[in-house]
């Protein structure tokens, strides 16, 4: 297997679980199952499960200066990820989110961002002091961030994976080429305007946002259904496993690092999807973000002795 360095920036919060048989209505309240707190965050999640999957990981980020900030640090060099570039800010609090999840697996998120949106240029840019194999970051921080981690990346030869999420309004044409764009089925509904309910809807979804993108390919994450992926000629789905959902936080972050890796590895889109679905289809039937993010050998295991499905749709 190839040894990869992978530089994740992006968000770490400390999450809040709720769960619940089902999600209340408006005035309703009910009585909980069970409640944890457990680090995460969408670019702390990925270096998670980009370690596990056997690469080297460095994050780069920004937390407050307070016990949850330095509880979400000791976690990262407990997991052997590289926080050389993990960040204090004295005046914002560390992020938070809370989550609930209810008892068909489904689940409802709120974020704090907290110092995440206090995570500048001048921050990423140290993180360029050195080079890597890919660089993967997601919506979770300012925009202008964003944008120049795609250019530096860009600059310097690295290949560049959007994780689009969460759906804010943001001008794509502005980011520098990039490899792959991987919003989930709500986020490219949002961004597009096209219901992503179904396939056909989901190709027409990818078809709007490779021109609306300067990149390589379209993956959209569809949950149970799998994911789509367009290269501007054809759209290819790859179903999902199929399983009992437990909790899905972070198991697109799972599918994410995971595809990020075997792409770098051996630059087949198809087989790579497939590897991010065993991965996002193994979060999925654990409990927690980080907690539940799998390691390389379950994903091959996983996968090993079932069928590969790809479909031609377009």
């Amino acid at each position: 297997m190839l040894m990869l360095s992978i530089l994740c920036v992006g968000s770490i919060n400390l999450d809040i679980l709720y769960y619940t048989q089902k999600i209340p209505r408006d005035g309703e309240n009910l009585l909980g199952r069970e409640y944890l707190f457990l680090p995460g965050g969408k670019g702390a999640n990925q270096a998670v499960a980009v370690k596990r999957c056997g690469s080297d990981a460095v994050f780069c980020g920004k937390v407050g200066e307070d016990d949850f900030g330095r509880k979400l640090e000791k976690h990262l060099k407990e997991e052997k990820i590289d926080s050389s570039f993990l960040f204090h800010d004295r005046e914002e609090k560390t992020g938070v989110a809370g989550i609930i999840v209810d008892g068909r697996g489904e689940n409802r998120i709120i974020m704090f961002p907290g110092a995440n949106l206090a995570f500048t240029v001048d921050d990423v840019s140290k993180a360029f002091s050195r080079s890597y194999d890919g660089v993967i970051t997601n919506l979770e921080i300012p925009m202008d961030t964003v944008l120049q981690t795609a250019e530096t990346a860009y600059r310097m030869g690295i290949p560049f994976f959007l994780d689009a999420g969460p759906a804010l309004s943001f001008d794509f044409s502005q980011l520098s080429p990039i490899e792959i764009f991987s919003p989930n089925q709500t986020e490219a509904e949002t961004f597009t305007g096209i219901p992503c309910g179904d396939v056909p809807g989901t190709v027409k979804a990818a078809e709007k946002l490779y021109s609306m993108t300067r990149t390589k390919y379209v993956v959209i994450k569809m949950g149970a259904l799998g994911a789509l992926i367009y290269d501007g000629k054809k759209s290819v789905h790859v179903p999902a496993f199929p399983i009992q959902a437990v909790d899905p936080t972070a198991a697109g972050d799972a599918f994410t690092a995971a595809l990020t890796v075997k792409y770098l590895q051996i630059r087949d889109i198809e087989k790579s999807v497939l590897f991010g679905n065993g991965a996002g289809a193994l979060a999925a039937q654990k409990k927690g973000a980080q907690t539940s993010l799998p390691f390389y050998n379950d994903i091959i295991a996983f996968i090993t002795g079932r069928k590969e499905s790809y479909r031609i749709v377009k």
